[in-house]
This record gives C-alpha cells, structure tokens and sequence, in this order.
C-alpha cells in the first residue's frame, strides 16, 4: 500500500479537545507548544487514526491497536509490515484472549522471558499487554513538526502507565518516539520499554556490537540452532544479516543502542537513547533485538531500554529516533555498515 494514497483517509470533521500543555522533563519546549490540534481521520475500519505528514514523509498512527500502522515516503510504500485483513476488521475483534499480529511500530512494557510470571506461556501475548485500544491525540507543534501521544494503563500484576509522544520532525524523514512508563502501584514485575518495529521484506539488517561483549562473535542466537554463515557477516562494530532463509532471533549488548534494516535503496536507523542509560536489560543485556522470519515474509527491529523493578512512582524514560535514508543497494555488508555507522556519527 502506498501510504500518499489515502482514498479511504478521511477528515472526521471532530477536532479533539485540548490537552495539556504542560512540559515534560526533557521535552523541547517547542514541542509541546500545540499550534494547530491534529482531527481525527478515518483509515481502514476505524475512524480514530492520526496522518502527520510534512512534504517528504507520512505516518499514520491508529490508537486502536497503539501502533504507528504506516511511515514512509511521499508516494512510495510504507516500511512497516502490517495485516491489512485485521486492522479492516478491527470491530470483529475476537473476545477471547487470542492475540492478533496487526504488525506495524509498537512497545511492549514487560521482556518477554518475564511473561510467564502472570501468564500460562511466554507466548503469545495475552490481552494484559496487547490487544486493547490506547487513548491518542494528536497536534502540531511550535517546530513546525506534528505529534501523537499514545498513553495506556496497564493494572494488576502489571500496575503500570506507558505513553509515548510520537512527532514527525519539520521537512524531514525523521520519527522521534519520546516513551515514558511509570510504576501507578506496588509490583515485583520488571519493566522495560520494548519497542518493536515490523518490517515488510527487509533484505538486510544491521545489528550493533560492542569488542568486549559477553555474547560469543558480539551477538546471542535467541531463536534459531546454526546460523548459516552467509546469513551472517561480521564487521568492525556491527554484525549484518541477511533475511535470506529461515527463523532468528539475535540481540546485541552494544551500548551504542542502534539498530537498522535495508531494502533496496532505503535505509531505516533506529537508535534509542536514555537520559541515565541503565545497568541492567532484558535477555541477558540487549539493548537492540531482531527477528526475521523468512516464511512470513517480514522482520523485526527492536530496541530495549534498561530492565527495573520499580516502585511506585518511579519511571523509565527514553527517546528512539527513527531515521530513513537513500543508499546505494548494492554496498557490500561491510560498506552497509560503515555507512549505518557515518550516518550516525553524523
């Protein structure tokens, strides 16, 4: 789906109602200034979606699922991998507890190895973590960007809040997800701020490492026995694999934190940062994750905050800036990654 066609994408004609405008630690404070409110639009079957857009770039965010469903270029197709079958669907929604891939950028506030400590299995989710719809609204701000911030609850035994301001930077193709979660009571379960990313046939994916890495190589296989060695090329700072067959899991405890996936002639950098960094992440100490499952034809890029047991009232904070970049495709694995690591440096 080219995401500059939106025949279904409608003016809901409702402007949401004011929001507070209060700055929050760390903001810019221009991007809190609201000078226009962002209306409602419709996409698919719903008609609560938010378009921010500026000449080069669309993002579509749907509080229904609490996930951006569409970033990409003016007139091309979006990057995110997502289940068009479902999100048509989305007032058909099952009342059991299976949970639905709707696929897209979304967070998850619980490690996955810690599932299993208020659910049966460790997979899937239930409907404590996914499946039910955030709240959202959306404004432009005093920088000429537009944003949306996402917020939902989570109660017992998770008793936590997770919001996440999501802005299109002015002129540029540049998403920054500022993402909060907050202790609202008394918990012994862990948090982190697990954002996950589905890409649409990703050819390669860029994984940062670090020399003294207590992984074997600079990475953990987490899903997946024997990696093929031409899936897999090492380079100075980074591992690259290639979505070429099978199943994987892999992460990486770089504290650089980035992580970015090619297809074709683009290139998606997602970096994420925290005001106080942290000692302690999920899965033995990744900060970046992916998965690529050559079968269902899509891949994902992950980045993890640090992993707390807070108390009430305590939070964890950080900032994932979502870059997208022209390439040359044809850069061998090595040239990828020096490039990845140019761009950032710069």
């Amino acid at each position: 789906m080219s995401i500059s066609l939106f025949p279904r994408l409608l003016t809901a004609g409702v402007l949401l109602a004011a929001y507070c405008a209060c700055a929050e630690e760390g903001k810019s404070v221009n991007d809190d200034v609201p000078v226009a409110p962002i209306s409602a639009v419709s996409y698919r079957s719903t008609t609560n979606a938010f378009r921010l857009a500026n000449e080069l770039f669309e993002v579509v965010v749907l509080p229904e699922t609490g996930r951006i469903v569409s970033m990409g270029f003016v007139g091309q197709d979006s990057i995110l991998n997502v289940n068009d079958y479902h999100l048509d669907r989305l007032d058909q929604k099952p009342e059991n507890d299976d949970w639905i891939n709707f696929g897209g950028d979304w967070l998850w506030p619980v490690a996955q190895s810690r599932w299993t400590s208020f659910q049966d299995e460790d997979w899937p989710p239930s409907k404590l973590l996914d499946g039910r719809p955030w709240n959202g609204r959306a404004w432009r701000n005093g920088s000429g960007g537009s944003c949306c911030m996402l917020s939902q609850e989570y109660g017992e035994p998770l008793n936590a809040k997770v919001t996440r301001q999501i802005c299109l930077d002015a002129g540029k193709p540049v998403v920054t997800i500022r993402q909060r979660i907050e202790r609202t009571a008394d918990s012994d379960i862990p948090l982190t701020l697990w954002n996950i990313s589905q890409l649409g046939k990703a050819h390669r994916i860029i994984i940062a490492t670090r020399e003294d890495s207590t992984f074997p190589n600079g990475y953990n296989v987490m899903k997946g026995e024997i990696i093929d060695a031409k899936a897999v090329t090492e380079c100075r700072g980074a591992i690259v694999y290639k979505t070429i067959s099978g199943e994987y899991k892999l992460g990486s405890d770089a504290e650089a934190g980035w992580i970015a996936a090619q297809r074709g002639s683009l290139l998606v950098i997602e970096r994420a940062v925290a005001p106080h960094g942290g000692d302690t992440f999920p899965d033995g100490g990744c900060t970046v994750e992916m998965y690529s499952n050559r079968g269902l034809g899509y891949s994902e890029i992950e980045t993890l905050s640090e992993e707390k047991a807070l108390k009430k009232g305590e939070s964890i904070e950080n900032t994932l800036t979502i870059s997208f970049h022209r390439i040359d495709a044809g850069l061998s694995d090595c040239e990828l990654a020096e490039e990845v690591q140019g761009l950032l440096a710069r």
